[in-house]
């Protein structure tokens, strides 16, 4: 599962977002969102269902179910989506099966909810 900088990038362009937009709306400097689009800086759940809202898209679009690796997200989210991929690989899900992506998802949402109210 990778994260994809490439389809972060299109999206944006697509709703002509500049990068300074997406730096405010993450409360963050545009060069640090920069860093997004250019994989120099990795992301979290968290942030990855932020960018997902903003852009008006699901999260899964941003993540390449079909690849093994876990790449471009901060050292514990990795860790939290190989448990997931582990998971469904022990019930006979793959990442590419309709219901993985819908569980997923629910997992993403849950792990952001979670790490909010951590935040609080």
């Amino acid at each position: 599962m990778i994260f994809r900088t490439d389809r972060l990038k299109k999206k944006r362009l697509e709703k002509k977002f500049t990068q300074k937009y997406m730096a405010q709306k993450l409360g963050i400097t545009r060069q640090a969102y920069g860093y997004y689009e250019t994989g120099q800086r990795r992301v979290d759940l968290e942030t990855a269902t932020v960018l997902a809202e903003i852009l008006e898209i699901e999260p899964t679009y941003l993540v390449d179910l079909q690849e093994n690796t876990v790449t471009g997200y901060d050292k514990e989210t990795e860790e939290a989506i190989q448990l997931i991929l582990d998971a469904a690989k022990r019930s006979g899900l793959s990442p590419g099966d309709p219901k993985f992506r819908e569980v997923f998802l629910k997992v993403i949402e849950a792990v952001t909810i979670a790490n909010r109210e951590n935040h609080k």
